[in-house]
């Protein structure tokens, strides 16, 4: 009793211990919500990982809308770890992927780092997702390391603010009255600026 007592005890403390130091992969900053970021300008942003152990190599692919942003620069972080790699540009299906791994006399990497930075070209205005895919952690005994995922988002368009409603007119229809309301919205056109009301006796 006592022997089984200690086998679950132990199990949970590990699960528990997994979970609260469970590795993640996220776009950083998280969010680009930004007016100013018009056809033209450039953004950048960071796929990292977080509290992974005894990382060895990494493979990940990023999507976004490719009639929105443009990749233009890619750097990845290469400093103490990462060697023999992979990268490709699908520019045609809007995605980016790497792929490296280590190469002794470099170790296994404990902690939370950059992978890589990735700059952006608007093309538009509108919202899209970068989005992580297809990602895959390997230790230093080639086993692969569990992981969550934070995708990034990105957005241009302007934000909607509008006035209160205003009654500019009625007109009677037999037993009913039609009331028109309106409101001024900025930047025109980007919400309701009419409605109308109909009360029937």
């Amino acid at each position: 009793m006592r022997k089984s007592l200690f086998v679950v005890t132990f199990f949970m403390f590990f699960f528990m211990a997994n979970s609260a130091f469970a590795a993640s992969i996220f776009v950083s900053p998280s969010s680009i919500s930004n007016t100013k970021l018009t056809p033209g300008t450039t953004f950048t942003v960071d796929v990292k990982v977080g509290t992974v152990i005894n990382l060895y190599g990494f493979d990940f692919k990023v999507y976004w809308d490719n009639n929105l942003l443009s990749l233009t620069k890619t750097k990845v972080n290469t400093k103490n770890l990462w060697f023999d790699s992979i990268k490709w540009l699908d520019k045609n299906s809007g995605f980016y992927e790497a792929a490296y791994t280590a190469k002794s006399p470099y170790s296994a990497f404990t902690g939370s780092t950059s992978l890589a930075t990735l700059t952006f070209k608007v093309l538009g205005t509108g919202t899209s997702s970068i989005e992580i895919r297809d990602a895959k952690l390997g230790d230093s005994s080639a086993f692969p390391i569990t992981y969550t995922t934070s995708n990034g988002y990105f957005s241009n368009k302007p934000v909607c603010t509008c006035g209160s409603w205003v009654k500019t007119g009625c007109e009677t229809d037999g037993s009913c009255t039609i009331c028109v309301y309106t409101r001024a919205c900025t930047p025109s056109g980007c919400s309701q600026t009419s409605r109308t009301t109909r009360v029937c006796v």
